[in-house]
């Protein structure tokens, strides 16, 4: 009895100290917090990769600047009204030019990049449609050509296209020269379009001596689309940016203003408080569907300001007023009158149609001057380029 009683007073210790032990692990709980953490590591993982892969493909299919003249924050120029310019753009234009922008918001102009090297002839006209006169079979011999090429296209290997006795002069809504205009023998006129400080900046760093002849002023400073310019302010700019440039042996051409109804008083004032600055000719834009009409603006014009040579460098035949587009017919007629006149016009020193492009912007397409699929000029452009509108 005694023994039987020592056994069970051992095993009524050894139970009590077993109650006293540690608790066991729970396995599935560490595992389970555990993989929680790792789920959620992964997810932030994935996130920033997923971040990543987007910056990258942001990164590589970022659209190529604008070719488009234009304004002080784009370099594209194009029109947003009857009165504005379809550049802005620009430029860049050239975005431009980076872009005209035709011209282009101001917009900074940016600049179009290439690596096409261009050629140093121009191509044969092309076979005559029914609606286009034929262009002429020669280059006439004209020496005093008024005719400029309004460029604003990445592809710089077909400005070749564009160069004939009769088309002297380019500019392209920005201080972006076209690779291969002093060798095909352009006269290049770099532009200050706007205020911005991308657009001063390449003004200033290459408009040296030797670069161009002419300086063009302001684009469509009257309009708040484009250069959006006072009168005061692009007086204050142009004696700081434009006129020291002078000195270099530039002629200097105005700001172009539109043919809107603020575009005549916006220059007048501009001359008035621009009063030491050397304005060696004035610029203008127009955009109708009148030949007629815009002869009468651009009496009108110079009669307001007799004293001055006048340069067209924008215009097309254009409706910013609402209703139908010109069709092709009515195009070469508009074109065949308007240019004919200027080359008459004694005070008209130079002329340039809208426009050498990548895009019309919201211009009438039918007014392209350039085939974007080829390069090549259109009908209407081989006309333009040859001056055949009395041949």
């Amino acid at each position: 009895m005694s023994k039987l009683i020592n056994l069970l007073a051992i095993a009524s210790v050894a139970i009590l100290v077993c109650s006293f032990g540690p608790d066991s692990a729970n396995a599935v709980a560490v595992s389970g917090h555990h993989l929680s953490r790792h789920v959620a590591h992964d997810g932030l993982a994935r996130r920033v990769s997923e971040r990543k892969k987007k910056r990258d493909l942001t990164r590589r299919c970022q659209q190529r600047p604008s070719s488009s003249p234009a304004s002080s924050s784009t370099t594209s120029s194009t029109a947003t009204t009857a009165s504005s310019s379809p550049a802005t753009t620009t430029s860049s234009t050239p975005t431009t030019s980076s872009t005209p922008t035709t011209s282009s918001t101001p917009t900074t102009s940016s600049t179009p990049t290439t690596s096409y090297t261009p050629t140093t002839s121009a191509p044969p006209p092309p076979p005559t449609t029914s609606s286009a006169p034929p262009p002429a079979s020669t280059p006439p011999s004209t020496g005093g050509s008024k005719v400029g090429i309004a460029w604003n296209s990445a592809n710089t290997a077909a400005l070749a296209n564009f160069k004939t006795s009769s088309t002297q002069f380019i500019y392209s809504w920005s201080a972006w020269k076209p690779d291969g205009a002093d060798q095909l023998g352009f006269d290049f006129w770099p532009m200050l379009p706007n205020a911005a400080s991308s657009s001063i900046s390449a003004f200033q760093s290459n408009v040296v001596a030797g670069f161009g002849s002419t300086i063009l002023g302001f684009n469509e400073p009257d309009q708040s689309s484009q250069a959006n310019l006072s009168p005061s302010d692009a007086a204050s700019l142009w004696m700081q940016y434009i006129e020291p440039k002078k000195a270099l042996g530039y002629a200097l051409i105005s700001p172009a203003v539109s043919s809107g109804s603020g575009g005549i008083p916006w220059l007048q004032q501009f001359l008035t408080a621009c009063s030491g600055c050397t304005i060696d000719g004035l610029a203008l834009h127009y955009y109708g569907t009148s030949a007629s009409d815009m002869i009468s603006y651009i009496e009108g014009f110079h009669s307001t300001f007799p004293s001055y040579n006048l340069h067209v460098t924008e215009f097309a035949d254009d409706n910013f007023s609402g209703g139908a587009q010109a069709t092709m017919d009515e195009i070469w007629a508009f074109c065949s009158q308007i240019n004919s006149w200027m080359d008459s016009t004694s005070y008209i020193a130079s002329y340039f149609q809208f426009g050498v492009l990548d895009s019309m912007g919201n211009v009438n397409p039918l007014d392209a001057l350039m085939d974007t699929s080829t390069g090549l000029p259109t009908d209407l452009g081989y006309t333009y380029i040859y001056n055949g509108w009395s041949s």
